[in-house]
C-alpha cells in the first residue's frame, strides 16, 4: 500500500468513526426523549438494544440511516417554516435529508467497519 493509500484510508477511517458516534448521538437522543415521553426504562431498553442490534445488520443499518436522513430532513422543513417561506421549507429540507444521509451512511459504513471479522491479517 502507497502513502496515498495509507493517507485516504486513514481519513476515511475518521470520517467512519465521525459518522458513527453523530449516529449513535441521534439514537440516544431519540431512545432518551422516547422514554422521557413515556416514562419507560422498558421503552428506552428496549430501543436502544433494537438499534445495536440494527447497527449489526448492513441492510437494516442502511435503513436507519434513512429514517435519520428524513427526520433530518422534517427538521429543515420546520426551519423553513420558521421563515415562512416555502421555497426554504424545500431547499433547508432537501438540504437537511442530504446531509443526514451521507452522515448517517457515513456512521453505518463506520459499525461495518468494527464488526467486520475479515479485517485480521491470516
Amino acid at each position: 500500500m502507497n502513502k496515498k493509500d495509507m493517507r485516504s484510508a486513514i481519513s476515511q477511517a475518521e470520517m467512519n468513526q465521525f459518522g458513527l458516534a453523530a449516529l449513535w448521538l441521534q439514537a440516544l437522543s431519540i431512545t432518551i426523549g422516547l422514554a422521557i415521553w413515556t416514562s419507560s426504562w422498558l421503552v428506552f431498553g428496549l430501543l436502544f438494544i433494537g438499534f445495536a442490534i440494527c447497527l449489526v445488520h448492513k441492510p437494516l443499518a442502511r435503513v436507519i440511516s434513512v429514517i435519520f436522513a428524513l427526520l433530518w430532513g422534517v427538521a429543515g422543513v420546520g426551519l423553513g417554516w420558521i421563515f415562512e417561506s416555502t421555497s426554504a421549507m424545500i431547499m433547508l429540507g432537501i438540504i437537511g435529508f442530504t446531509m443526514g444521509l451521507a452522515l448517517n451512511l457515513t456512521g453505518a459504513d463506520g459499525a461495518q467497519d468494527i464488526i467486520r471479522s475479515d479485517c485480521s491479517d491470516k
